[in-house]
C-alpha cells in the first residue's frame, strides 16, 4: 500500500481558501511548490490584506507576493504527484476538505487530527 503525506498553507481570499505552499512527502522524496498570488495584494479587500498580514507574521511566514508556480498548475501538480497513492495523510479538517475538493476520487484521505488507529488504516 502506497502512502503520501500532504500539507498545504495558504490564505483566505474572498472567503475562499487559496493555496500558497503545497508539500508532498512520499516516504523518500519531499516536493514543495510555492504558488504566485492569484490576486495582486493591492487589489485585496482590506480584511483580506489584514488576514494575509496576520498569517504571514504569526502563522506560516510566507509572504503574500512570493511564489514561482502559477496557480493554474495546481490541479496538474496534484494529479501528477498524488495519483499513485492509496492513502494520503493530512493534518486538519480544512486540509482534508481542500484535498477532497481538488482530488476527490483517487485515494483514501486520512485526517491525522482524528483519532486514527492502526486498525482503521
Amino acid at each position: 500500500m502506497k502512502f503520501a503525506v500532504f500539507d498545504v498553507q495558504g490564505y483566505m481570499i474572498n472567503n475562499t481558501f487559496t493555496a500558497k505552499e503545497l508539500v508532498i512527502y512520499d516516504g523518500k522524496d519531499l516536493k514543495s511548490y510555492l504558488f504566485k498570488p492569484t490576486i495582486k495584494y493591492s487589489s485585496l479587500y482590506k480584511t483580506d490584506r489584514r488576514t494575509a498580514n496576520y498569517l504571514y507574521h504569526n502563522i506560516h511566514g510566507i509572504p503574500y507576493n512570493s511564489g514561482d508556480v502559477e496557480y493554474s498548475e495546481l490541479q496538474e501538480i496534484l494529479d501528477t504527484n498524488l495519483s499513485n497513492f492509496d492513502i494520503i495523510f493530512v493534518k486538519g479538517q480544512a486540509k482534508a476538505d481542500f484535498l477532497r475538493k481538488h482530488f476527490a476520487n483517487w485515494a483514501h484521505i486520512v485526517n491525522l487530527e482524528n483519532d486514527v488507529t492502526e486498525q482503521q488504516l
